[in-house]
């Protein structure tokens, strides 16, 4: 197993190969994690109707769509005015082999163990699912901002961390 990337965009991959060099490739654990500053248009693209898009699960949050979970979210952000880019960006894409059977519930567990795992517990995310191409992923959008105005996600090395929580 190793690690491919660009680490100053934050992509990471973690790809399992066979035990002898001529192996294909067997599996690609994919995830990708960046700071943003966020915007009603990024949050209403990414629930587009033609990306086939589903709010799996949502932590700490009570909008029920795109424009009402982006309030929410910006009305604690703006809480904090220090913090240039108040939220994290995550895509997250399991191979195929994984996720070809999966259940609502099953990317609802995935979001919530990698959130978990990316320290996110405690603040508010939800997680929208894409299934108009060839292999579903999911977009998990965070604030890095919590109600005590506090920015809580240390976005250093966040691609790497987000590779890594995919393991």
């Amino acid at each position: 197993e190793r690690y491919l990337g660009r680490k100053r965009e934050g992509i990471f991959q973690k790809r399992a190969y066979g035990s002898h060099p001529t192996h294909q490739k067997k599996s690609a654990m994919s995830a990708k994690a960046k700071s943003v500053k966020g915007s009603l248009q990024s949050a209403n693209y990414k629930e587009q109707d033609i990306k086939e898009s589903t709010c799996v699960c949502q932590n700490n949050m009570f909008g029920e769509n795109a424009r009402e979970r982006w309030e929410e979210m910006q009305g604690i952000a703006g809480l904090n005015k220090r913090t240039e880019k108040p939220f994290v960006e995550n895509m997250v894409s399991p191979p195929e082999q994984y996720t070809r059977n999966f259940t609502t519930e099953d990317w609802k567990q995935l979001a919530k163990d990698y959130s978990e795992k990316m320290g996110y517990n405690e603040n508010q995310w939800y997680s929208i699912l894409h299934e108009n191409t060839a292999h579903p992923h999911m977009h998990i959008n965070v604030n890095r901002i919590k109600k005590k105005k506090k920015n809580t996600i240390d976005d250093s090395f966040i691609g790497e961390r987000s590779g890594k929580a995919m393991e």
